[in-house]
């Protein structure tokens, strides 16, 4: 403990001692960070300083993997979404595990896409969850909470705390693990092309344009 009886030096203590507090916290969050992510294999993703470089990270890796599953991948043809997966426009969220063990996917919101993509790393898995327009339509405000207050914030939900292998119960048919999150994606898009084809559409073909 510290003590002085003079109120200048109680002063410089007092904040001296609080610091000394807060580095050894410092010192132990770190520890903990490391110890999870030191040997994992998106340890460089963990690093990134800037939340829109992680973003565009998630946007990136998660194209070229669909696009190597077998699965046509093109350029956004607005701003409302990210990418087009068999032309599908796709908006795509990322999240890393956090220290309590919980992913969140911040900043949802209502524009112009077919399908919300929820991209989730741990130190050691992927996960994958693709959920549809109308269902993400269904949840707002409920299962996906606004995520600020006021009149304004009716805009703009998250899903918060989430454990990973324990999503909220209207998001376990959506995927879960990467592998899982790849057949709902197929299945959806399949699913997707017959209608597009039985109301007049075109076929995709399967070959399109370069990130």
């Amino acid at each position: 403990m510290f003590y002085s009886s003079d109120m200048n030096d109680l002063e410089t203590s007092s904040l001296a001692y609080f610091i000394c507090i807060s580095k050894a916290q410092e010192l132990a969050y770190e520890k903990r960070e490391d110890l999870r992510w030191e040997q994992s294999p998106f340890k460089w993703i963990k690093k990134l300083s800037s939340i829109k470089a992680k973003g565009k990270v998630f946007e990136i890796l998660l194209s070229l993997y669909v696009e190597g599953c077998g699965i046509l991948v093109k350029p956004r043809s607005g701003s409302g979404h990210d990418r087009r997966f068999d032309d599908a426009k796709t908006e795509i969220k990322g999240a890393l595990l956090g220290i309590d063990g919980t992913f969140t996917f911040n900043q949802v919101r209502d524009q112009d896409y077919e399908y919300l993509t929820l991209l989730g790393l741990t130190p050691t898995e992927a996960y994958l969850w693709i959920v549809p327009k109308s269902e993400v339509k269904d949840q707002w405000g409920t299962g996906l909470p606004f995520q600020h207050g006021g009149k304004k914030g009716v805009d703009t939900t998250w899903i918060s705390k989430m454990l990973p292998d324990n999503p909220p119960y209207w998001l376990q048919p959506w995927g879960g693990r990467l592998d899982q999150g790849l057949k709902v994606l197929h299945k959806e898009l399949n699913k997707r092309n017959v209608n597009h084809n039985q109301t007049g559409g075109k076929p995709n073909s399967s070959q399109g344009d370069a990130i």
